[in-house]
């Protein structure tokens, strides 16, 4: 048998065929909801009605509040303590604005955002602008550049001095540009003068370039070398301020460098392309004094003397001299008239009141013995007188005659 699954109705009116019948459960709900909505109108149901709204709004507004805080005022603080009041408000740090280059430990909240005393969700986030704290300058007079520093640590300021602070730490200090006492703020630089040292220059004869500023910079002292295109092996040849002075710590010397030293070779008796070739080998500039030498002319002196320490590349002068012929008179009186005509010339010259002795020294050009020269001479006040030709030193022709007014003749 097939379960009959259509819905019955029920109808007042025995026609109306079309009309669900209501279950018990739908008109139980019905009349439920009759029964409420006549308690709602109903006094005491608007009342009830009242105060369940307003228990819940107390409730939303509660949870609400609870969520709400103020933002604290930070300025002046450091970030430590504003940390700590934004926690105890619930809030969170947000960005930061720091002063460049200023120790963070050193530095107040100037500005914040939002502003104090604003209401706003917890865990939100306050922005900070930070400033340099407020300090106060301290007296460094009291003491040396090391307890003048601590001094300065301590508030976040800083000192100068015109020397390295590793050098001047127990130098004591004898005036501050900042007077003691003065407000200021962490950054500020106090400028300190202090008392210098005085240290002995020493001798920088002979060292090389980076050994001298070595040596300066360990006593405290600056080096400058000249000429700054110098070679590494050149050395000190003198300096600014005399070795032994004694000079304020810091100061400045200048010294002047040179080649490295040779020895001037002797090249007196040498003739003149011997003398080139061995001054060019050791580095010499070679120069004649005497352009218009013949070449079997020689050295007769020199500069630089041979032995003398220069620099390599110095010019050596030397002076050239051919064989020469003296002519010389000699005898008993002392006055002689004397005539003569040089080596290889036709011109005569006369002395009629020659001193005796009396000579003359004539370059010897490599004439022969027709054309070395002649004189004569008459003694004017003796009876007796004598004339005597020499090359290079060597006599080579000698007369005498006498009676007065004798006359010799050589040549």
């Amino acid at each position: 048998m097939t379960p009959d699954l259509q819905p019955h109705w029920r109808s007042s009116d025995p026609e109306a065929t079309s009309t669900p019948e209501r279950t018990p459960a739908a008109v139980h709900a019905a009349r439920s909801w009759v029964a409420f909505t006549r308690w709602l109108g109903s006094k005491k149901g608007r009342w009830l009605t009242i105060g369940s709204l307003v228990a819940i709004l107390a409730v939303i507004g509660a949870v609400v509040l609870s969520n709400l805080t103020h933002v604290p005022s930070l300025a002046g603080e450091s970030l430590a303590s504003g940390e700590g009041e934004l926690a105890s408000a619930r809030l969170d740090v947000g960005n930061i604005d720091w002063v460049p280059g200023l120790d963070k430990d050193f530095q107040i909240v100037k500005a914040q955002d939002p502003a104090a005393d604003t209401t706003v969700w917890a865990k939100s986030s306050v922005e900070l602008e930070m400033e340099a704290a407020p300090a106060t300058i301290p007296d460094f007079l009291a003491g040396d550049v090391a307890n003048a520093k601590e001094l300065a640590d301590e508030l976040g300021i800083a000192i100068r001095v015109d020397f390295p602070f590793s050098d001047a730490q127990t130098w004591k200090v004898l005036a501050q540009d900042t007077a003691a006492g003065s407000p200021g703020f962490a950054g500020d630089i106090v400028k300190l003068t202090v008392e210098v040292p005085e240290v002995n220059v020493p001798d920088l004869a002979g060292l090389t370039s980076a050994d001298a500023a070595s040596a300066l910079e360990d006593i405290g002292l600056k080096g400058k070398a000249l000429p700054t295109d110098h070679e590494p092996d050149w050395t000190v040849a003198g300096q600014s301020v005399a070795a032994g002075t004694s000079v304020p710590f810091g100061t400045t010397v200048d010294f002047t460098l040179q080649a490295p030293l040779v020895t001037v070779p002797n090249v007196i008796g040498k003739s003149a392309s011997s003398a080139d070739s061995e001054l060019k080998a050791l580095g010499f500039v070679p120069a004649s004094a005497t352009p218009t030498a013949r070449p079997n002319w020689t050295i007769t002196s020199q500069e630089p003397a041979a032995g003398s320490p220069v620099t390599e590349g110095t010019t050596v002068t030397y002076t050239l001299t051919g064989p020469t012929i003296t002519f010389e008179v000699t005898g008993n009186g002392s006055t002689a008239m004397v005539t003569w005509a040089p080596p290889g010339s036709f011109s005569i010259s006369q002395d009629t009141n020659a001193s005796v002795p009396w000579s003359m020294t004539f370059p010897d050009n490599g004439y022969d013995r027709y054309e070395r020269g002649n004189f004569n001479a008459q003694m004017m006040d003796g009876d007796s007188i004598t004339c005597t030709m020499y090359r290079n030193g060597e006599a080579i022709l000698t007369n005498t005659s006498s009676g007065p007014y004798a006359v010799v003749t050589c040549g």
